[in-house]
């Protein structure tokens, strides 16, 4: 191996094995609300689109709040644009795309975490987003798996142990995260599966510990 592929893949490795620690935890969820600010831009502009057009783009694809109302019309009808609900949540998750988008997440990036007393629709005074009925959970998208990135895949198994670890414990990390009960089951492969009761609320991405992730909010 040459010098410059040795020290690239050393550091890889340093930022796999950081990625997975305590620390780097708190670093991946403050880049992740950064990327909330910048990705939407960053988007647009690769696929050569002003940030008014890649926020047309993006509403298309990035869920509302917790309670937002059903109809796409209804919605920008209510919604003023305020910000009330987004300065609400207290994990930042809520962004705006451009000063008319109304509010929407991306799961990927930053969960909703369900908060049990949802803020956000308590403090919306126009009427966008309604209180959900007793023992209902709002439903933002699915969860699927890339087998190949997940940690309990036999291949991603076995480099870890040529790689010397001594414990090959199955990662059950998004199952552990899940706030929902019975949307995560695992295969006779060890492989997560998400129900259709999955919430696509995104926080079993934040808790899976692969880079890339290995998990998607579609």
């Amino acid at each position: 191996m040459d010098r410059k592929n040795f020290f690239k893949s050393g550091i890889k490795q340093i930022a796999a094995e950081l990625y997975q620690t305590p620390a780097g935890a708190l670093i991946d969820n403050w880049l992740q609300g950064l990327s909330n600010a910048l990705a939407p831009y960053a988007w647009g502009a690769k696929h050569g689109e002003a940030p008014g057009d890649a926020a047309q783009s993006f509403r298309k694809f990035f869920p509302r709040p917790p309670g937002a109302l059903p109809g796409p019309a209804d919605f920008t009808a209510a919604c003023t644009n305020c910000g009330d609900c987004r300065d609400a949540c207290p994990h930042g998750t809520l962004i705006f795309l451009s000063s008319d988008s109304g509010p929407v997440f991306n799961p990927n990036f930053n969960p909703c975490r369900l908060c049990a007393d949802f803020p956000c629709i308590a403090a919306c005074r126009e009427g966008a987003l309604l209180a959900l009925p007793k023992r209902t959970l709002p439903k933002f998208g699915q969860a699927f798996l890339k087998n190949e990135t997940c940690l309990n895949h036999p291949l991603n198994r076995e480099r870890k142990k040529q790689e010397g670890a001594k414990r090959l414990n199955y990662c059950r990390r998004c199952l552990n995260a899940c706030p929902v009960l019975k949307a995560i089951r695992f295969d006779e492969r060890r492989f997560p599966e998400f129900s259709g009761i999955c919430t696509g609320c995104g926080m079993c991405v934040m808790a899976c510990p692969t880079f890339p992730k290995a998990i998607e909010i579609r």
